[in-house]
């Protein structure tokens, strides 16, 4: 299917073409990363750094929340920043599940950068 699309680019260029051939790639070298990953977790290796677990979010990350019914989420986390009255003067979305302190004299700099 790759070499009918590579074909038909070199006949006659399209924009959407190579966005869809692109999407195409993208998702064929996901696969073979979770093909890997299957193939380490049934070795027995549990701990697999970066690991892919969503084709359509590459990015989105294992987020251990400890609730009983879901302890595993996946995504991304943010940290939300509010002054006195409540309006949100600061936002970081992150990856995972970063731990909170080393986010808050960054954020708080941000914040005074801002409002003086």
């Amino acid at each position: 299917m790759e070499r009918n699309a590579r074909r038909a680019l070199g006949k006659r260029p399209s924009g959407r073409l190579k966005r869809l051939l692109a999407e195409l790639a993208e998702t064929v070298e996901g696969s073979h990363r979770l093909l890997e990953q299957t193939a380490l977790r049934l070795a027995g290796i549990h701990t697999i750094p970066d690991r892919l677990v969503s084709l359509a979010d590459p990015d989105a990350r294992p987020i251990r929340k400890g609730k009983p019914q879901h302890p595993t989420q996946f995504g991304y986390t943010a940290l939300v920043t509010e002054d006195e009255q409540g309006f949100v003067v600061d936002h970081q979305v992150s990856r995972g599940n970063p731990p909170d302190a080393p986010q808050l004299v960054p954020s708080v700099r941000r914040v005074a950068a801002l409002t003086g």
